[in-house]
């Protein structure tokens, strides 16, 4: 923990300053980024409707081939760290933004018969345990949603409510209360039924 906290950091001179030992780790937002940079590439060489995805991360723009907009499915957090499995629990329709899903169900370990999330909470410097599954955020470019579902992951269920609508985002979070897998979603989050 003595590693962690953005108030450890320094500029000077135009120069990034860590203490000795600290390291920066962009995970929480490279794949969103990779989607951008991807779609400004596409957009600087005149395509005006894609759909760049980078590790279940997305950015759209425009529609699809069918000149309808983006129909993406949001998975059913189902542990399965190889990936094999992609039930959709739910579509959702995107046009000109970025969308990113955060969950503990496909990165962890189990050790004497106990998950570990990958994600860490960088209070206490262990593994999140709650009952969010997974945050799915749609937010202007896709390195914002992927930075805010990751947050929503650390903060757990109603710190992630408090969040996304704290901060004016559309999420759509799903997680496990009594056994039973239930979601909740933002109000202007699209739902495709």
């Amino acid at each position: 923990l003595q590693y962690v906290g953005w108030n450890k950091i320094s500029w000077i001179d135009n120069y990034i300053v860590l203490p000795e030992g600290m390291q920066i780790d962009a995970g929480a937002i490279a794949k969103g980024f990779g989607c951008d940079v991807v779609a400004d590439s596409l957009r600087a060489n005149g395509a005006t409707d894609f759909c760049v995805e980078i590790g279940g991360e997305i950015t759209v723009l425009g529609k699809n081939s069918k000149g309808k907009l983006w129909r993406i499915g949001i998975n059913e957090p189902e542990d399965d760290s190889l990936a094999i499995n992609r039930n959709i629990y739910k579509i959702t329709e995107l046009d000109n933004c970025g969308m990113a899903t955060s969950g503990n169900y496909r990165r962890f370990y189990i050790e004497d018969g106990v998950k570990y999330s990958h994600t860490i909470n960088p209070k206490t410097g262990w593994p999140v345990k709650h009952s969010l599954l997974s945050a799915t955020i749609i937010a202007e470019n896709c390195m914002i949603a992927d930075g805010w579902a990751t947050a929503c992951m650390v903060v757990g269920l109603e710190g992630a409510k408090q969040l996304i609508e704290g901060q004016g985002l559309q999420g759509f979070l799903i997680y496990e209360e009594n056994g039973e897998i239930k979601s909740w979603h933002s109000e202007g989050f699209p739902i495709i039924d």
